[in-house]
């Protein structure tokens, strides 16, 4: 994750990966002293992290765990068990009340009604239709039902490739399977000493984990490669079981020849996925966010001039990251992910009343992603073909193409027959 990585505005995991490194480094600290302000500032630190981006919150199961388990090891009274859940909730609280405070006097101010959202929305409501957003958020985590024992233990390589962007990330995978001789080593000797010592570091730190873990391999299927920040924990993991444990040689041996093999596979998928070596050049050390789409999506910035030509004319966008480069976008675009709020416009109003609707609505020009076609027969569910196939069929008789890319095509519509 680079610089111009970090300035995307939904991908901050460059920013939320040491905010959350140091609240499990402050709840390590709390697991060998039990000091109350160790603990305080873990939970401030992970409320600052979930804060920076939700995905931080399936930590929290493995941070009361720890609570928990310092307090029948102290054997504490349940009294000051209760004591130390209200600090954890007062640090998890105080960071999130700046943002409290903003929503609640946010409701107190005037509305917007200019925005493109606002005015989608208030033509929605009577259709019974829903934003793209909305349906999309709500799939992401809405799996637990479907989850197995099996797909879990996949799930280290299931975040290893981002089917979406093409990027890939097999060293989470090639760390979970270096780490996993040196925990069956541990619990082995566990086993054999019929005692655990409680006073190794990457006990805690093997609770947030894989607790973490657990719970985005139940919830979060849908979206495994947002969990790309558990590369670091997954390395500190090794570093102290490989220090605290006394292991024998060949477990050595067996932890280098994984981390390598890891380090030569990825490379060579990344060169792969570069194609050409001017391409990987082009992509380095880019700071700048406009031009790194720009290098990795040829024809970028064509589409922004046309798109930002007439700062008037209003966007629809189909699954696109160039929704950061279009000027105003919160006021003039709308993101369409799914197809949801098309198919939907389409069910109720017909093809003629999608296209009144759209010129009342002042869009004039369809950001069409190319990728959907190649995902159009591969789909899982079904419906999502459907509504793609749908959208094709409809662009066909209705749109008329203005610019093209082998990623993207700027559609607008045409004139009246």
């Amino acid at each position: 994750m680079g610089p111009a990585l970090a300035l995307f505005e939904t991908k901050p995991d460059s920013l939320l990966l040491p905010i959350l490194l140091l609240a499990i480094w402050f709840l390590i600290e709390f697991w060998h002293s039990t000091r109350e302000s160790f603990l305080f500032l873990a939970s401030l630190f992970l409320s600052l992290a979930i804060s920076i981006k939700l995905t931080a919150l399936f930590f929290l199961s493995g941070f009361l765990i720890v609570v928990a388990w310092v307090t029948l090891r102290e054997r504490l009274p349940r009294r000051h068990f209760l004591h130390l859940s209200c600090l954890l909730i007062l640090g998890l609280s105080l960071a999130r009340l700046p943002w409290f405070i903003h929503e609640t006097l946010g409701q107190w101010q005037s509305i917007d009604t200019t925005t493109l959202s606002w005015t989608l929305n208030t033509t929605l409501e009577p259709l019974a239709c829903t934003t793209t957003g909305a349906v999309e958020d709500f799939a992401r985590f809405r799996y637990a039902y479907d989850s197995t024992f099996l797909k879990i233990l996949r799930l280290p390589w299931d975040i290893t490739m981002n089917r979406q962007v093409n990027t890939f990330a097999t060293e989470i995978g090639f760390l979970f399977l270096a780490w996993l001789p040196f925990i069956i080593f541990t619990g082995w000797q566990s086993l054999r000493s019929q005692k655990v010592n409680t006073s190794n570091s990457w006990i805690p730190l093997s609770i947030v984990t894989i607790s973490g873990l657990f719970l985005w391999g139940i919830f979060g299927q849908e979206v495994p490669w947002y969990f790309y920040p558990a590369l670091a924990p997954l390395a500190l993991l090794i570093a102290f079981s490989f220090e605290q444990t006394n292991h024998p040689k060949h477990l050595t041996y067996l932890l280098a020849i994984l981390l390598i093999i890891g380090l030569l596979g990825s490379t060579l998928i990344r060169l792969k996925f570069a194609g050409e070596s001017y391409k990987l050049q082009s992509i380095i050390n880019q700071h700048d966010t406009l031009k790194y789409l720009d290098s990795a999506q040829p024809g970028f910035q064509k589409a922004m001039s046309i798109l930002n030509a007439d700062p008037t004319a209003r966007i629809w966008l189909t699954n696109s990251r160039f929704w950061y480069g279009i000027e105003r976008n919160s006021e003039r675009a709308y993101m369409d992910n799914s197809l949801d709020t098309f198919a939907c416009l389409l069910k109720a109003q017909g093809a003629d009343g999608v296209i009144a609707t759209w010129r009342s609505l002042g869009i004039r020009y369809i950001l069409f992603n190319k990728s959907l076609l190649q995902s159009m027969e591969h789909s899982n569910p079904a419906s999502y073909s459907q509504k793609i196939r749908a959208f094709t069929e409809f662009a066909g008789e209705y749109l008329r193409p203005v610019w093209g890319s082998p990623y993207h095509m700027i559609l607008e519509i045409a004139p009246t027959r």
